[in-house]
This record gives C-alpha cells, sequence and structure tokens, in this order.
C-alpha cells in the first residue's frame, strides 16, 4: 500500500509535463456553431515563430479577421518552455482544430451576413 501511494504521488508529479495544450480542442464545428449562436465572432490562430498562423483562412481572409474580430490563440509561446513546433504530433492536432474551426466559422459568418440582409425590418 506504501509503494502503492509512492508510485501515485510521483506519476502526479510527471503529470503537468506530460500534458498537452490541446486538452478541449475536440469538436471544433460545434464550438464554431455554438460561438455563431452566441454571436462571439472570435477566430483562432496558431503563435508560430513568425507570427499568427490561420488554417483554413486566405491571407486575405486573415487580414479581415484580424482587423475586424477576435482572434484566440491556442498555443501560448511565451508559457511553454517546449514550442508547439518542437512537438510536431500536437501542432497537427491545433492545426487539424483551427483549420476546421476557422473554416466553419468563415462560412456561419457569412451565412449570418445574409440571414441579417434578408431579415425584414420595419
Amino acid at each position: 500500500m506504501k509503494k502503492l501511494s509512492i508510485v501515485l504521488v510521483a506519476l502526479l508529479g510527471w503529470l503537468p509535463a506530460l500534458a498537452d495544450e490541446t486538452i478541449g480542442l475536440e469538436f471544433p464545428v460545434e464550438d464554431a456553431k455554438a460561438a455563431v449562436a452566441s454571436r462571439n465572432y472570435e477566430f483562432v490562430a496558431l503563435e508560430m515563430a513568425d507570427g499568427l498562423e490561420f488554417p483554413g483562412l486566405t491571407e486575405a481572409q486573415a487580414g479581415q479577421v484580424q482587423q475586424d474580430y477576435a482572434v484566440r490563440v491556442l498555443n501560448q509561446r511565451w508559457r511553454t518552455f517546449a514550442n508547439v513546433e518542437q512537438r510536431p504530433q500536437e501542432l497537427r492536432r491545433m492545426q487539424s482544430y483551427a483549420r476546421r474551426y476557422n473554416l466553419m466559422m468563415w462560412k456561419e459568418l457569412q451565412q449570418q451576413k445574409v440571414r441579417d440582409a434578408k431579415r425584414y425590418r420595419y
């Protein structure tokens, strides 16, 4: 019993080192739809060594997003010792989430603009 508790304490001490930044990034489409439903138009980006990367958006779209909308950065380079570029599996997961989220956000935003334009106003 004593050995088991020692092993558990040792494992719990290693967990923060093994944790990655992709926790909670499982449902990009649902997250984007929920954000649009609450009128929270926030796109996601990855902070890379040479600036922000907006997976799923063209350069023109990324420029418009930076100018007009809020941007949430998925990785915090300044908070971690190892940058995401050094963890390729985590980088791919973040890029995949950001790509699907941004594409859905852009699509929903365009549809919202059309719905707003078609809405009858007095």
